[in-house]
């Protein structure tokens, strides 16, 4: 429970704790009622609360600017890269607010020793998703939309511009961003402010790069934009071989899905008819492949 040190910064003659209140009360309690909650198997560890880990700061006012900014700094590690692991939206908005405090990114990037391209990731799509206004996604989620704009055919399909400077958002084509956040987590109910997520297009990052692929083509994010699924999107972009490959690959994933789910040489009526039907399809594919791309 102790383990990360208090944060403090002295008030004239005592400190004020500035983050671990919650730790700081927890310990007061059990050594308040050590009796209540003592056992021979944990009084080394109730001892041991005697005394614990703080981070002191002098006063800000006697210190100055340079006190506050370590201060900062301190935060800034903690949780970024520290002691505490924050969802990637909260990470965001914490880079977000301390550039604009700052005014500088190369000085942000310097004191929590980052790479200025970690913090780039984290805030091109928090500062899209504010420039135009769209519901932000937590967790993970937030994360995938990140992982999409650093593919190059996504980044072209939402006219991304980016200052490289300052990683402020200079341009975006904000109906493509709704069309593209619909993409990936499903389509918006502005009256109830929720996504269905059956509704999205992909169900894996692995995906990324098909849709990716798809949106750098007008004919592919045509087909998106009007209801398509990926699969079907991929069609107006590949080549004939590509497509061929596909569907080997989906041929095959199909033969796996079968031997899970029925038994090949089952004698039910129904699973017969079924599995019968299938060996039929992919014997006549696997022909079809065997004449017309013996590479396949």
């Amino acid at each position: 429970m102790t383990t990360s040190p208090l944060l403090s910064v002295r008030k004239v003659d005592t400190f004020r704790v500035l983050e671990g209140n919650r730790r700081l009360a927890a310990v007061k309690h059990i050594l308040r009622n050590r009796q209540k909650y003592e056992t021979p198997d944990n009084k080394a560890k109730i001892d041991s609360l005697t005394r614990i880990p703080v981070l002191k700061f002098p006063s800000v006012t006697s210190a100055g600017a340079n006190q506050e900014a370590a201060q900062r700094i301190y935060l800034g590690l903690r949780h970024l890269l520290g002691y505490r692991e924050w969802p990637p939206l909260s990470k965001a908005k914490f880079l977000h607010s301390e550039i604009r405090s700052v005014g500088d990114v190369d000085r942000v990037v310097r004191e929590l020793g980052i790479s200025k391209s970690d913090v780039q990731r984290y805030l091109v799509p928090y500062r899209i998703l504010t420039k135009t206004n769209s519901d932000m996604p937590e967790g993970k989620d937030f994360w995938l939309l990140g992982e999409a704009l650093s593919r190059s055919g996504i980044k072209k399909y939402v006219e991304l511009d980016v200052d490289r400077k300052t990683i402020q958002v200079k341009h975006v084509h904000s109906r493509n961003i709704s069309h593209l956040l619909d993409f990936l987590y499903g389509k918006y109910n502005r009256s109830k402010k929720t996504r269905d997520p059956s509704t999205a297009r992909i169900s894996d990052t692995r995906q990324l790069s098909a849709l990716s692929k798809t949106l750098n083509s007008a004919e592919g994010s045509a087909a998106l934009e009007g209801g398509s699924d990926l699969q079907l999107a991929l069609m107006f972009v590949e080549s004939k071989e590509e497509s061929m490959r596909r569907l080997k690959r989906l041929l095959d994933e199909m033969s796996a899905l079968f031997k899970d789910a029925f038994k090949l040489n089952s004698r039910v009526p129904e699973e017969k008819v079924v599995v019968d039907a299938f060996k039929d399809f992919e014997e006549t594919v696997k022909k079809y492949f065997s004449h017309a791309n013996p590479h396949v």
